[in-house]
């Protein structure tokens, strides 16, 4: 069942990811059933040569919710359209960990227009955010023995906190996954 792995892929762990943890009251543990040369797989091998796919950047961009706490988030979303068929652009996830700190992870599932994003949040002053991002060029982008760094995840640096503190004001990329977290 050896499936190459893309960015198709890495947007898809995202929005399961971010469900599981929106209902983590109920979801104790969910696990990926393929981890090397399948489905879905995180790890790619060849004889002695291994690549990491997108998932697997997904999944490293997913554990700081490990064993936080959800945080209750209130989405205004725009609509993906193709065709008949519309969902909701974007894909949200939020918790805070055990020092206080916010994440809040973000999948643009619209492969060619970027999402202003203001989040709003309450009882919280802002000194700091920092991001790292998941994107390529092309939907169908891969990571290959050739070329094993195609999509991986970088920082992500174009967000602004505004001046009551107290907001963080970004653009998400068409066709990524991004993560903030927001101290």
């Amino acid at each position: 069942l050896y499936q190459q792995n893309t960015l198709r892929d890495a947007l898809v762990a995202g929005i399961n990811l971010n469900i599981f943890n929106q209902h983590c009251d109920r979801v104790r543990m969910a696990n990926i059933a393929q981890m090397v040369n399948v489905l879905q797989s995180v790890i790619l091998t060849e004889g002695a040569k291994m690549i990491k796919t997108p998932t697997y950047y997904v999944f490293k961009m997913y554990a700081v919710h490990q064993d936080a706490q959800l945080l209750e988030t209130d989405v205004e979303n725009a609509l993906y359209s193709n065709g008949n068929e519309a969902i909701p652009q974007l894909s949200v996830s939020s918790s805070m960990d055990a020092e206080g700190r916010i994440h809040v992870t973000i999948c643009n599932l619209d492969p060619n227009n970027g999402a202003d994003i203001n989040l709003q949040l309450e009882g919280v002053k802002v000194s700091k955010v920092t991001g790292s991002i998941i994107t390529a060029d092309k939907m169908n982008a891969k990571n290959d023995f050739d070329n094993p760094d195609v999509v991986t995840d970088k920082a992500f640096e174009d967000v602004a906190i505004d001046d009551n503190a107290n907001a963080v004001r970004t653009v998400i990329p068409a066709k990524s996954v991004v993560l903030l977290e927001i101290a």
